[in-house]
């Protein structure tokens, strides 16, 4: 069975419209998700990576973000293999773990979660990612990552395409179709 990794930012979670959304409330300043291109986005007052911060420190906050387009669909379809055991993965603050452990509850019933600052510490096969060091170690470790294609990874993903261990999906149906190549090809591997 390949155990596959999932993680919750930028894959499972779309936190950054979330956070848009706060920024605005609090900044009255109109950022977008397509705008934010880098991971710490400085907008004037504050930054992309100093208000998610900030942000996972209130339950509201991480209980009212929606999944990603199609995660919830994909998650399902993946779920359904005999060959695969998902877990979800995050390197959020363990302050926000209650939080996070409830959002995941309702949105992914039965899928477990690690906490992890370093995912390829983690056991498990593949990583889904869409931070673009994360998906690097893990692929250096010798194991399968793909980068999930976000604005802030866009200018990554050319030189991540090139290290062995590394494909880069441009939405879910490509993680879904990936993911099952992947396991397949491990299962002949095996048998």
């Amino acid at each position: 069975m390949m155990h596959v990794g999932l993680d919750i930012d930028g894959v499972l979670c779309d936190h950054v419209a979330g956070l848009c959304e706060r920024i605005e409330q609090r900044y009255r300043i109109a950022l977008r998700p397509a705008m934010v291109t880098e991971w710490d986005l400085d907008f004037g007052p504050s930054s992309v990576a100093k208000e998610l911060r900030s942000a996972y420190r209130d339950r509201d906050f991480v209980l009212s973000l929606p999944p990603l387009e199609g995660a919830q669909s994909a998650v399902c379809a993946l779920a359904a293999s005999n060959i695969l055991a998902l877990v979800a993965v995050t390197s959020r603050p363990l302050e926000a773990k209650s939080a996070t452990d409830d959002w995941l509850k309702r949105y992914f019933p039965g899928i477990p979660v690690r906490y992890a600052s370093r995912k390829e510490s983690l056991p498990i096969d593949a990583l889904v990612d869409d931070f673009p060091l994360f998906v690097e170690r893990f692929a250096a470790a010798g194991r399968k990552a793909v980068l999930f294609s976000r604005p802030w990874n866009v200018k990554d993903q050319g030189r991540l395409r090139a290290k062995a261990g590394v494909t880069v999906a441009a939405n879910w149906s490509d993680v879904v179709r990936l993911i099952t190549g992947m396991s397949q090809r491990s299962a002949q591997r095996a048998g």
